[in-house]
């Protein structure tokens, strides 16, 4: 019974290993576990059975502290540390990992537990158990991760799937500098190296170097243990992403597709895992059809595997084309999915898919929610301390802000950056630097719009030369805006058709209308001139508020009533416009739009633009 204190639950067989196996103990009490175990339940000793089949029990928790009392003073340290290192081999002999690395911490064996957690990292990381390996991680003594080599990539791969990439070239680093100060056989080396280079390709992707990057990841799917597919499939990945950069969409397809017949080893989970990278090349490509169609395939088969985070990926996917192709209700919903369960989904696919479901509730006129979301995201990131994506979680809050018109908060956020980011692969539905552009168009001075000039040049060069048709279709509608902002309306039109030609084929519809309503009035000019009228007509339509989000409009008992225009300009400021968006809409200039707000002040008997709304709705000039 002493023996048995040290358990949380014993059955038979764990009895026998414990208390009947040592030669010097045969022979000595009843002769096996099992009849231990009858003995101590028809002795009635405080045994408890925690199954149907009476096949597992536990003593009673004030029994049990009373038995481990009356053992520690009765045996040695020593001998109570054997006396857990026993049930330990047991449990990982049953493969009961968790209660195995328990006893070994238990029995202050590390080594155990070193070994027992390595044994098992093929395991955790393709069944993607992030939180149980960060969990086992933070068991073991402060220095122990940094000595072992395969806890240090444990530790590697834990900094990649919580997206904090920025930690992961120092990783390599110890790890090889361990490597080499540790014996290990020539295949665990080799598979340990593949690893390695499946990071250093990432690694390559983001500092957009093709070739090293091609290098690195064909070492890493030549090299990495067979069955860790997980890996296999990121080195797949990027180089899909490293043919994509160079230009070449028929081998990044290729590199992404056929590797579903090509892996040594292949389940459901590592077919959606491979079929996760196409979404990202569909997307860079701006073919949304095609991104709908890889990401239902994800979720198809993530679901045969019953693997919910990459059921996640291919919902952020759908979401994101969804929202482009202004399926505002899909995109609602495959957002909504994921944000619903962020333990589940932590890492890049829950803040994109945060960042989507707040752009979806702008759209549909939420504003309040869509900052509720965006708060939401912002404060995960800052309570789970992950720095990277709360920096990008941080911008994205701009850029909400700037949709609302809240110039001068984006504004602040825009002030924290002496240069903008570092420009790496842009494979998201957002990305920070289109913000900064945004805030300096909005702010509308010299000084501004020359910001903004020279970052949309590097930006346009960038994603030239990276083939990254997606973005490149919304940085020349940003350099039309900033071309008319410039009174340079002939290259505001030119560069708008281009973003027209790259846009088109797929239907992207959000990337135009997301701009408001000085991209409308382009549009609706060159629409006018007979250019591409179908999908600009397609585009203005959608451009149009839903009734349900419009403000509507009626007369009341006014002194003095409200003209059509007058009428027109409120509606207007009840969307929150500013004076020059409103000119834009109606077509009149400024000076105009001031005068009809000046009557309206009048009439209304108020001295602003927020007093005005506020008793017109009072009056009931506006609804809804």
């Amino acid at each position: 019974m002493l023996k048995l204190s040290v358990l949380d639950r014993f059955n038979a067989e764990l009895c026998q290993a414990l208390c009947f196996e040592k030669e010097s103990e045969v022979g000595i009490g009843p002769g096996s576990g099992k009849d231990f175990l009858d003995w101590l339940e028809a002795s009635n000793l405080f045994v408890i059975s925690l199954d149907d089949q009476r096949r597992w029990f536990r003593f009673h928790h004030l029994f049990r502290q009373f038995l481990r009392d009356k053992l520690m003073r009765k045996v040695s340290i020593e001998a109570v540390s054997e006396l857990h290192t026993r049930p330990s081999v047991w449990f990982e002999k049953h493969n009961l990992f968790d209660e195995a690395l328990q006893y070994a911490f238990e029995a202050h064996d590390i080594d155990h537990a070193v070994r027992l957690v390595s044994q098992q990292r093929y395991a955790l990381m393709n069944n993607a158990q992030w939180q149980q390996i960060a969990r086992y991680l933070k068991l073991f003594p402060p220095g122990i991760v940094e000595h072992s080599p395969e806890l240090l990539m444990l530790k590697a791969w834990l900094s990649y799937h919580h997206g904090n990439w920025d930690e992961i070239p120092a990783a390599i680093s110890a790890i090889d500098n361990l490597v080499e100060q540790t014996a290990l056989s020539s295949e665990d080396l080799g598979y340990l190296q593949g690893e390695i280079s499946a990071l250093r390709s990432l690694m390559s992707i983001l500092a957009v170097d093709p070739e090293n990057n091609i290098l690195h990841a064909e070492k890493s799917i030549a090299t990495t243990a067979p069955e860790l597919w997980i890996v296999r499939v990121l080195a797949r990945a990027c180089l899909s992403g490293a043919w994509q950069m160079g230009g070449d969409l028929r081998e990044a397809y290729r590199a992404a597709y056929e590797s579903l017949e090509s892996e040594p080893v292949i389940t459901d989970h590592a077919r959606a895992l491979l079929i996760e990278p196409a979404c990202n090349i569909h997307w860079i490509a701006a073919d949304l059809n095609g991104v709908s169609l890889a990401a239902k395939q994800c979720i198809e088969l993530s679901q045969k595997a019953n693997n919910r985070e990459i059921q996640g990926f291919g919902r952020m996917h759908l979401g994101t084309a969804s929202y482009h192709l202004n399926d505002l209700k899909s995109a609602e919903e495959n957002f909504s999915t994921v944000v619903r369960k962020p333990y589940q989904n932590y890492g890049e696919n829950l803040a994109y898919s945060y960042f989507g479901l707040a752009l979806t509730h702008q759209a549909l006129g939420r504003p309040d929610t869509a900052l509720q979301v965006s708060d939401q995201a912002l404060n995960f990131f800052l309570e789970s301390g992950n720095i990277t994506l709360l920096s990008l979680a941080q911008a994205f809050q701009a850029e909400i802000t700037l949709r609302q018109g809240q110039t001068s908060r984006a504004a602040l956020w825009a002030d924290q950056f002496i240069a903008p980011p570092p420009l790496r692969p842009l494979y998201r539905i957002y990305t920070p630097h289109l913000t900064l552009v945004k805030v300096w168009l909005a702010q509308n001075t010299p000084t501004s719009r020359l910001k903004a000039a020279e970052l949309l040049d590097k930006l346009y060069s960038f994603l030239v030369s990276t083939h990254n048709s997606q973005f490149t279709i919304e940085v020349l509608i940003l350099q039309a805006l900033l071309a008319e902002a410039n009174g340079k309306r002939k290259s505001a039109l030119e560069l708008l058709v281009q973003a027209l030609e790259l846009a088109e084929p797929t239907g992207n519809i959000r990337v135009f209308i997301d701009h408001g309503d000085p991209i409308i009035t382009l549009l609706r000019e060159l629409h006018e001139q007979g250019v591409n009228q179908a999908y600009i007509a397609r585009l203005m339509e959608a451009a149009q508020p839903a009734e349900s989000t419009r403000p509507r409009v009626r007369q009341s008992a006014l002194v003095e009533p409200l003209t059509n225009r007058e009428l027109e300009v409120l509606a207007l400021l009840a969307e929150r416009k500013t004076d020059k968006e409103i000119a834009s809409s109606l077509g009149i200039s400024l000076g105009t739009v001031r005068q009809h707000s000046h009557n309206l002040y009048q009439k209304l008997e108020v001295s602003n633009r927020r007093e005005a709304v506020a008793r017109a709705y009072e009056l009931g000039l506006l609804s809804g």
